[in-house]
């Protein structure tokens, strides 16, 4: 399963790369990934316009996603976003 979402996650950051190449941005994102020792994580953070947008990426559309304790301490002010196989498409063509 850990395979799985590890392919998932990479094809979706290629998506990224992709949409990134193609469309002119007014101003730059940056993105990243964020991990604590105890392997709490959020797979991607953009960070756009100075405002930070977490994803975590699922497979099934029916798995809940926990926002890691530390990440909602530490930027409470993040919205978090739970992207699957029900909203993939619409997310990456926005």
């Amino acid at each position: 399963m850990i395979i799985i979402k590890r392919a998932i996650e990479a094809q979706i950051i290629e998506s990224i790369d992709r949409k990134e190449n193609t469309i002119q941005f007014i101003s730059a994102v940056e993105y990243y990934f964020w991990r604590t020792y105890s392997q709490q994580e959020v797979d991607l953070i953009e960070l756009r316009n100075g405002k930070i947008h977490p994803f975590e990426f699922k497979y099934s559309s029916d798995k809940k996603v926990k926002i890691p304790a530390a990440f909602s301490t530490a930027y409470p002010e993040a919205s978090f976003e739970r992207i699957a196989k029900d909203n993939y498409f619409s997310w990456i063509t926005q």
